[in-house]
């Protein structure tokens, strides 16, 4: 796949958190998961250089230990690795956490502070760290860019209710060819604000630690923050991104058009994440997502965008096509954005149709036929016209399709 558009290219290739250069994983099993014996649940990512390492975080009042740990680290601005465990999630044990990012780190010759630590899986039960001890010098030992320690990185995170999933972009900054890469979780519960979200990225572009945060926060904002199922939270949920600099291109300390060409391709793979969130619904469930535009300001459209996406998912569709206008009207002018609701449009869009829902205060039917045909597509899009400035954003959710007809 390749995307183009003014002053940007990108291209997904194969691979995920290996895919840029200096960058290896590998992971073990502890009999954490239920397929105990086989199934592997201990996982490390590392730069082969100390590099600018960021993170955003879950914006819960109650965040698990994992998210304590990790904040209190990379003081320097530099990080080197991630430390996974999945199967069975660490909330409670600040202890376990740090223990794990020392002892990995005395292994792998990297100092604790320089690594970030993250936990997934069922909430409740006790881990203690004689459950990793013995694994932790094969887990090091073992590190590789293979697509083989890739997939052992994807089993950790993967559960069974949740597949994990890895991703890879290349794009040309100047003369030189860079990439990112990664893996990711979405849980069938998501909301704003990363809500049972896992994102691990590497780059290899050669970037400031400060502008590298501006980029993830800029993103985080645009994309992941925008995504929701519906509104349970999760306390462990984490963005890491790593970039070792090894691509060779200048380094980018300003916003210049180098930093927008990272930011572009950046947005696009944060983007294609949301998607593939959306899409690993459960039975009966659809991916929609809300394009806005014509907004006064970012923030405002991030708002409707939102708004909606929170609506939709607290409607279902029946098989008669019947979508609520009138509660997506009432939704978006209920956000404190000096709206005029009698210039608002929407429409549902699919594979180059369109079809108007509502338009200058006036509500539509539509044909039946019509709403089915959106159905085979990937995802639905509900389309919201303000018609009041220059700013748009997109969220992105599921709604429920009963087959019944009423």
């Amino acid at each position: 796949m390749q995307k183009i558009g003014s002053n940007r290219k990108w291209t997904e290739i194969t691979g995920g958190v290996c895919a840029p250069s200096g960058f290896f994983a590998n992971a073990v099993s502890c009999g954490l998961k239920k397929n105990a014996a086989s199934e592997r649940d201990f996982a490390l990512i590392v730069s082969d250089r100390r590099c600018p390492t960021v993170c955003v975080y879950s914006q819960n009042e109650w965040v698990g230990a994992p998210v304590t740990v990790s904040k209190g680290h990379l003081k320097s601005g530099l990080g080197q690795g991630i430390v996974l465990n999945g199967g069975v999630a660490n909330v409670f044990d600040e202890n376990l956490a740090e223990t794990l990012c020392k002892e990995v780190g005395k292994r792998a010759q990297i100092a604790p502070k320089e690594l970030i630590v993250a936990s997934t899986g069922k909430i409740g039960e006790r881990l203690a760290f004689s459950a990793f001890e013995k694994k932790i010098a094969s887990l090091v030992e073992g590190l590789g860019d293979t697509p083989e320690k890739e997939a052992g990185v994807l089993e950790t995170l993967g559960s069974e209710h949740s597949v994990a999933e890895e991703i890879a972009y290349s794009f040309e900054l100047g003369n030189f060819t860079c990439k990112i890469g990664g893996v990711f979780k979405g849980n069938r519960h998501v909301c704003p604000n990363m809500a049972t979200f896992l994102v691990f990225l590497t780059t290899d572009v050669n970037i400031t630690r400060e502008m590298l945060q501006k980029a993830l926060n800029t993103v985080v904002n645009d994309t992941f923050n925008l995504l929701s199922v519906d509104g349970i939270s999760s306390p462990n949920d984490t963005v890491c991104m790593m970039a070792n600099g090894k691509a060779g291109n200048c380094k980018i300390e300003t916003e210049d058009s180098e930093y927008r060409k990272f930011c572009s391709a950046l947005s696009a793979l944060a983007s294609e994440i949301c998607l593939r969130c959306i899409e690993n619904g459960a039975e009966g469930e659809k991916g929609v997502v809300c394009s806005v535009s014509g907004a006064k300001s970012k923030q405002a459209a991030r708002a409707v965008a939102k708004r909606v996406i929170e609506a939709i998912g607290m409607k279902s569709v029946t098989a008669k096509g019947r979508l609520d206008a009138e509660s997506l009207l009432c939704a978006i002018g209920s956000v404190n954005a000096k709206l005029n609701v009698g210039e608002i449009q929407i429409s549902l869009c699919s594979d180059g149709e369109e079809i108007i829902l509502c338009d200058g205060g006036q509500i539509f039917s539509f044909a039946e036929e019509s709403w089915k045909k959106m159905l085979g597509d990937r995802f639905a899009e509900v389309r919201v016209r303000l018609n009041g400035g220059n700013y748009s954003a997109m969220a992105y959710g599921r709604i429920l399709f009963r087959k019944t007809v009423e």
